[in-house]
């Protein structure tokens, strides 16, 4: 028996969470044609220690087929796809850091989660083949191991007669406790089609004409914490085809997510380029030369940056504060902060892109176990310490209504609505995105072009 693994992002510090399915009502939006759109909803557990921030109705939604989606802020975004014949269903996390779809498989045993929901090749009459070579997938959150499978794929509006997948028999313990009580798999949608494949659902979809204009985009809303075991019906928007412009101010910038380092076209990278501290002279930090880009992984519930930047920014922070204010805690990698300290700490601020700046208060980048700092026993810097290119992962997708464009190669980020108010957002069009496409490859072009006349300037003078 042949093994192969691959290695991919999903990073989760969930607990359990409801998959109890919640309408929201009537739709009414104009934006970009032919979209379809995924509210979100939770339920909080006991065990959390970071914060949680959720939705609140009366926002407005979009034109289409609306379906469920179970958001956990230590976790994922989770959404509803059928497999097989008739349509076996799933609740598959949406990681924007892996490629591939994986569920559960009925021979696996209590390596699995509890959700009750299998597949089952034999209750599928248009199940075709099985592969007998075992692939391995390893996350953040743990590895899985299982054989790929083919058969018809529904996710919303979108129909597939057959998609390549994988049915998963072996899980580590900490993949199945981020899985429990509700997840049954993964859905990657990462932007490269596979690692030496062309099989994952963007792909396919994309292949097929499945997403209008090429884009998909989340929205999170920061405006709800809520008590244990409450459901909340709209925590969010994952809009398949469009963007929506009463969730969102301004216009969107965007980022090419081509070429940033040896990523390749696989994952959804921007280039990275310094982090500051607002109000503190000096306090820019250039990343260092090992880091090029950052993923965008909404599979991930924290950021990771390179500790060289993470430290210089803790020790700027640190310096207005008592001693043992801020505290590295080695055994879980986390910085834990004084609650009582925590809203006083500066705005922080990364530079990606062309020319594009991504802010943050202490309440995006502080993550705490009450409703509010104050009431809060337990609050941790939501920026761990990794190793080399960084990771932004949900804190980003809160702040900033994230568009991810497969046709254009390219991420866009517009600053997010808190849930509470409407916004003002332009509305995307296809012409917006190429000309955001032109302006990233002429940058580019423009930049290779001066170092190139430098390179010139100085073998003339030798």
């Amino acid at each position: 028996m042949k093994t192969t693994t691959v290695t991919a992002a999903f990073l989760s510090f969930a607990s359990g969470i409801s998959s109890q399915p919640v309408s929201d009502g009537s739709l009414s939006l104009g934006v970009l044609d032919n979209v379809f759109t995924l509210p979100i909803h939770a339920r909080r557990t006991a065990s959390s220690s970071l914060r949680w921030r959720q939705s609140s109705s009366g926002v407005a939604t979009v034109v289409g087929v609306d379906l469920p989606i179970a958001h956990v802020r230590l976790g994922s975004l989770f959404t509803q796809v059928s497999l097989g014949t008739p349509p076996q269903v799933f609740n598959v996390g949406i990681d924007t850091g892996s490629n591939v779809l994986w569920v559960e498989s009925n021979k696996c045993g209590a390596s699995c989660s509890s959700t009750g929901h299998f597949f089952d090749p034999e209750a599928s009459s248009t199940f075709t083949n099985s592969s007998t070579i075992r692939s391995s997938f390893e996350y953040g959150s743990g590895t899985v191991s299982g054989y790929q499978v083919t058969d018809a794929f529904s996710w919303g509006s979108s129909k597939l007669a057959k998609l390549p997948f994988y049915v998963v028999d072996i899980q580590e313990s900490s993949m199945m406790y981020h899985m429990n009580r509700f997840g049954d798999g993964l859905l990657g949608l990462a932007m490269e089609a596979g690692v030496g494949t062309k099989t994952s659902v963007l792909y396919a979809l994309s292949n097929g004409n499945q997403v209008p204009h090429g884009i998909f985009s989340i929205w999170l809303n920061q405006s709800i914490s809520y008590e244990d075991n409450e459901i909340e019906p709209l925590g969010g928007r994952f809009v398949v085809g469009g963007a929506d412009p009463l969730l969102y101010f301004g216009g969107f910038q965007f980022a090419s997510s081509t070429g940033n380092g040896d990523s390749g076209d696989y994952f959804w990278t921007v280039p990275v380029k310094s982090a500051s501290v607002k109000g503190v002279a000096g306090a820019t930090f250039a990343v260092p030369s090992n880091v090029t880009y950052a993923i965008i992984d909404s599979g991930s519930s924290i950021n990771l940056i390179d500790p060289v930047t993470l430290g210089k920014i803790v020790e700027v922070l640190s310096k207005g504060v008592g001693p043992g204010d801020i505290v590295f805690r080695p055994d879980w990698g986390v910085y834990e902060v004084a609650c009582r300290i925590a809203a006083t700490l500066p705005d922080i601020s990364i530079s990606i892109g062309k020319n594009i700046t991504l802010s943050f208060s202490a309440a995006d980048y502080i993550t705490f176990d009450g409703s509010n700092f104050e009431s809060s026993t337990l609050c941790e810097l939501a920026i761990r310490p990794g190793a080399g290119n960084w990771i932004l992962g949900t804190p980003v997708l809160f702040k900033y209504y994230t568009v991810f464009d497969v046709k254009n190669k390219q991420v866009g980020f517009a600053r997010s609505t808190n849930g509470l108010e409407t916004g003002n957002g332009t509305v995307l069009s296809d012409e917006i995105l190429a000309r955001a496409r032109q302006a990233n490859n002429s940058f580019t072009v423009s930049c290779f072009s001066t170092i190139l006349s430098i390179l010139c300037g100085l073998l003339f003078v030798l």
